[in-house]
Protein backbone atom coordinates (compact mmCIF):
# COMPACT_ATOMS: atom_id res chain seq x y z
CA UNK A 1 0.00 0.00 0.00
CA UNK A 2 2.54 2.39 0.98
CA UNK A 3 4.28 1.89 -2.47
CA UNK A 4 0.92 2.65 -4.37
CA UNK A 5 0.70 5.67 -2.64
CA UNK A 6 4.10 6.40 -2.75
CA UNK A 7 4.29 5.94 -6.34
CA UNK A 8 0.77 7.76 -7.29
CA UNK A 9 2.90 11.18 -5.42
CA UNK A 10 5.73 10.87 -7.47
CA UNK A 11 3.22 10.52 -11.38
CA UNK A 12 1.64 13.48 -9.81
CA UNK A 13 4.76 15.85 -8.85
CA UNK A 14 5.50 14.71 -11.85
CA UNK A 15 2.28 15.28 -13.61
CA UNK A 16 2.54 18.83 -11.93
CA UNK A 17 6.37 19.53 -13.27
CA UNK A 18 5.68 19.17 -16.30
CA UNK A 19 2.77 20.95 -16.58
CA UNK A 20 4.45 24.21 -15.08
CA UNK A 21 7.10 23.82 -17.47
CA UNK A 22 5.02 23.55 -20.49
CA UNK A 23 2.83 26.41 -18.89
CA UNK A 24 2.66 29.82 -20.93
CA UNK A 25 3.87 32.18 -18.53
CA UNK A 26 2.29 35.30 -20.78
CA UNK A 27 3.86 38.38 -20.74
CA UNK A 28 6.49 38.00 -17.99
CA UNK A 29 9.91 39.31 -19.14
CA UNK A 30 11.87 36.82 -18.11
CA UNK A 31 14.94 38.47 -19.49
CA UNK A 32 18.31 38.69 -17.34
CA UNK A 33 18.35 41.96 -15.44
CA UNK A 34 19.75 44.24 -12.48
CA UNK A 35 17.83 44.20 -9.51
CA UNK A 36 20.36 46.36 -7.48
CA UNK A 37 22.53 49.24 -8.15
CA UNK A 38 26.08 48.91 -9.27
CA UNK A 39 26.79 50.23 -5.91
CA UNK A 40 24.22 48.14 -3.88
CA UNK A 41 25.79 44.77 -5.99
CA UNK A 42 29.43 45.64 -4.52
CA UNK A 43 27.72 46.19 -1.10
CA UNK A 44 25.44 43.04 -1.08
CA UNK A 45 28.31 40.49 -2.76
CA UNK A 46 31.37 42.00 -3.22
CA UNK A 47 32.22 43.00 0.12
CA UNK A 48 31.75 40.36 2.04
CA UNK A 49 33.30 38.24 -0.18
CA UNK A 50 36.33 40.41 -0.55
CA UNK A 51 36.45 40.68 3.33
CA UNK A 52 36.73 37.04 3.85
CA UNK A 53 39.36 36.34 0.74
CA UNK A 54 41.65 39.12 2.26
CA UNK A 55 41.03 37.49 5.91
CA UNK A 56 41.82 34.23 4.72
CA UNK A 57 45.46 35.01 2.31
CA UNK A 58 46.80 37.01 5.06
CA UNK A 59 48.16 33.50 6.36
CA UNK A 60 48.83 30.55 4.70
CA UNK A 61 45.50 27.86 5.61
CA UNK A 62 46.87 25.22 7.49
CA UNK A 63 43.80 23.20 7.36
CA UNK A 64 41.43 22.34 4.20
CA UNK A 65 38.91 24.39 5.64
CA UNK A 66 41.22 27.39 4.75
CA UNK A 67 41.68 26.72 1.35
CA UNK A 68 38.28 25.96 1.02
CA UNK A 69 37.28 29.52 2.25
CA UNK A 70 39.94 30.70 -0.59
CA UNK A 71 38.44 28.59 -3.17
CA UNK A 72 34.83 29.79 -2.56
CA UNK A 73 35.36 33.14 -1.77
CA UNK A 74 37.08 33.59 -4.84
CA UNK A 75 34.35 32.16 -7.10
CA UNK A 76 31.65 34.27 -5.48
CA UNK A 77 33.62 36.87 -6.20
CA UNK A 78 33.89 35.29 -10.17
CA UNK A 79 30.46 35.01 -10.49
CA UNK A 80 29.55 38.70 -8.72
CA UNK A 81 31.76 39.59 -11.08
CA UNK A 82 29.95 38.46 -14.40
CA UNK A 83 26.99 40.21 -12.93
CA UNK A 84 28.65 43.62 -13.77
CA UNK A 85 28.10 42.84 -17.02
CA UNK A 86 24.77 43.14 -17.65
CA UNK A 87 24.48 46.42 -15.35
CA UNK A 88 23.79 49.99 -17.15
CA UNK A 89 22.91 52.33 -14.37
CA UNK A 90 25.57 54.32 -15.34
CA UNK A 91 26.44 55.04 -19.39
CA UNK A 92 29.88 53.99 -19.00
CA UNK A 93 28.41 50.57 -18.56
CA UNK A 94 27.59 50.00 -22.05
CA UNK A 95 31.37 50.78 -23.24
CA UNK A 96 33.60 47.99 -24.29
CA UNK A 97 35.86 48.71 -21.21
CA UNK A 98 33.47 48.08 -19.06
CA UNK A 99 33.49 44.13 -19.66
CA UNK A 100 37.24 43.96 -20.40
CA UNK A 101 37.66 45.22 -16.84
CA UNK A 102 34.70 43.37 -15.70
CA UNK A 103 36.11 39.73 -17.43
CA UNK A 104 39.59 40.77 -16.63
CA UNK A 105 38.73 40.52 -12.83
CA UNK A 106 36.28 37.64 -13.15
CA UNK A 107 39.48 35.63 -14.58
CA UNK A 108 42.34 36.80 -12.18
CA UNK A 109 39.45 35.19 -9.20
CA UNK A 110 39.05 31.97 -10.99
CA UNK A 111 42.92 32.24 -10.93
CA UNK A 112 42.70 32.42 -7.43
CA UNK A 113 40.18 29.52 -6.68
CA UNK A 114 42.70 27.01 -9.25
CA UNK A 115 45.49 27.90 -6.93
CA UNK A 116 43.95 27.45 -3.83
CA UNK A 117 42.94 23.95 -5.33
CA UNK A 118 46.60 23.20 -5.93
CA UNK A 119 47.09 24.94 -1.93
CA UNK A 120 49.68 26.89 -3.89
CA UNK A 121 49.88 30.09 -1.32
CA UNK A 122 52.50 31.75 -3.48
CA UNK A 123 49.71 31.79 -6.69
CA UNK A 124 47.00 32.73 -4.22
CA UNK A 125 48.24 35.79 -2.85
CA UNK A 126 49.86 36.78 -6.08
CA UNK A 127 46.60 36.92 -7.67
CA UNK A 128 45.04 38.01 -4.88
CA UNK A 129 47.20 41.13 -5.47
CA UNK A 130 46.27 41.38 -9.07
CA UNK A 131 42.81 41.34 -8.08
CA UNK A 132 42.59 44.33 -5.79
CA UNK A 133 44.82 46.23 -8.27
CA UNK A 134 42.01 45.23 -11.19
CA UNK A 135 39.39 46.72 -8.90
CA UNK A 136 41.09 50.05 -8.12
CA UNK A 137 41.83 50.16 -11.34
CA UNK A 138 38.45 49.79 -12.35
CA UNK A 139 37.01 52.38 -9.72
CA UNK A 140 39.67 54.93 -9.97
CA UNK A 141 38.92 54.82 -14.29
CA UNK A 142 35.17 54.63 -13.67
CA UNK A 143 34.52 56.69 -10.25
CA UNK A 144 37.28 59.12 -10.69
CA UNK A 145 35.38 61.00 -7.62
CA UNK A 146 34.33 59.03 -5.30
CA UNK A 147 36.39 55.62 -6.06
CA UNK A 148 36.52 53.07 -3.60
CA UNK A 149 39.92 51.62 -2.57
CA UNK A 150 40.63 48.36 -1.79
CA UNK A 151 43.30 47.89 0.59
CA UNK A 152 45.39 44.05 0.51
Amino acid sequence: MKKAVSLVVIVALAAVGVAWKTTDVGAQDNAIKPLVTSYELMEILYEPFMDQLKESVAAEPEKRRGWQTIYKNSLAIAEATQLNTIRDDEDYMATPEWNQFNFASRDIAVEISEAAKKKDFAGVTAKYQALVKSCNECHTKFEEEDAPTIEP
